[in-house]
């Protein structure tokens, strides 16, 4: 049942994404009294970067949870996020208040290649959550005051 809603949960995250993206405020998104009173400053250069680069990072991540095995939906989905992450960042110049830039484009390119990445090393360790609690359970059945009641 899960494995099914999964890709709803993709397809809505990236309207969600596109919509922030080309909005004339991203604050729009949840209201109009949060765009015209917006309670961070976007605009500020570092901010826009990071909030750009967690967002694409967040989308490849669930780009990996809907198309785990490496086929060939993943690197369609995963040059897509690449195309919707340039055309966005072409489209905000034709947008009144927004403008395009290449230091946003760079920061959405870099966090689908670091999710990227991410998931490369995450799929190649082992899977130390396990390991930690069936250790905790191991511990838990054979501790003393277990075996005294």
């Amino acid at each position: 049942m899960l494995k099914s809603i999964k890709p709803f949960f993709l397809i809505g995250y990236w309207l969600a994404l596109t919509r922030s993206l080309l909005l004339a405020s991203p604050w729009l998104l949840f209201s109009r009294h949060l765009a015209e009173h917006p309670p961070v400053d976007l605009s500020f250069e570092p901010f826009s970067w990071v909030t750009h680069f967690l967002a694409y990072w967040l989308l490849l991540a669930l780009i990996e949870q809907v198309s785990p095995k490496r086929k060939r939906g993943y690197w369609f989905l995963f040059l897509l996020a690449l195309f919707h992450g340039g055309i966005c960042e072409y489209l905000q110049g034709f947008i009144p208040g927004r403008w395009s830039s290449w230091p946003d484009f760079l920061a959405n390119s870099s966090g689908i290649l670091v999710g990227w990445k991410w998931s490369f090393l995450r799929l190649k360790l082992p899977p130390r959550w396990d390991q930690i609690r069936s250790f905790l359970t191991f511990q838990k059945r054979t501790s003393p005051r277990t075996q005294a009641t």
